[in-house]
């Protein structure tokens, strides 16, 4: 669980750094199959937390961005079944972790995006291969080119969500679809 919530899960170095340990320790379980990922609160995650970093020495804060795409690559390559439970905004870096997941399931407030696009800058994780390869090219550079959101149902409707969910109870809900799954004690 990214546990942020006062900054709405916002990718700081220490959460980073918590979720390096994370997947060390799922690349080295023999037992673990399955890594579900959520946003504590209503929110997955806005991103990364820009004070924290811009407060970084150049050096650190150009190390962040390197560790930080370097994550993504890892989740993407783990030997486990990878869900991102967004449930709600999934921004900027947030989005990537997302889109790194084998699968993307979300509430129905879930909003996805990347506003850094709308400040002239790119996704620094590796968002444009990502969303490339769960959208359709002329969609995702459209997104890309303007910085707009996509909401849920476009993106279930383009294939990057598989599930969508409804009400206060989304946790339970999860639970329930990983049990549908066979992964639930996993």
């Amino acid at each position: 669980v990214l546990r942020r919530e006062e900054t709405r899960n916002a990718l700081s170095p220490t959460l980073l750094a918590e979720l390096e340990r994370a997947l060390a320790w799922v690349e080295r379980a023999q037992t673990v199959k399955l890594l579900v990922l959520q946003g504590e609160g209503l929110v997955f995650s806005v991103g990364v937390d820009l004070p924290a970093v811009e407060a970084l020495p150049p050096r650190e804060a150009w190390d962040f961005f390197e560790r930080g795409r370097a994550l993504i690559r890892r989740l993407e390559r783990l030997n486990v079944l990878t869900v991102a439970a967004v449930n709600g905004l999934a921004l900027g870096g947030g989005f990537e972790l997302a889109l790194a997941c084998d699968l993307r399931w979300a509430h129905a407030r879930a909003v996805f995006g990347f506003p850094e696009c709308k400040l002239g800058l790119v996704p620094g994780w590796g968002g444009i291969r990502l969303i490339r390869r769960h959208l359709p090219s002329s969609l995702a550079l459209e997104l890309l080119a303007r910085g707009d959101y996509l909401g849920v149902r476009a993106a279930h409707a383009y294939g990057m969500v598989s599930r969508i969910f409804e009400g206060s109870d989304f946790e339970n809900q999860v639970q329930a679809a990983l049990e549908e799954l066979g992964a639930g004690n996993a």
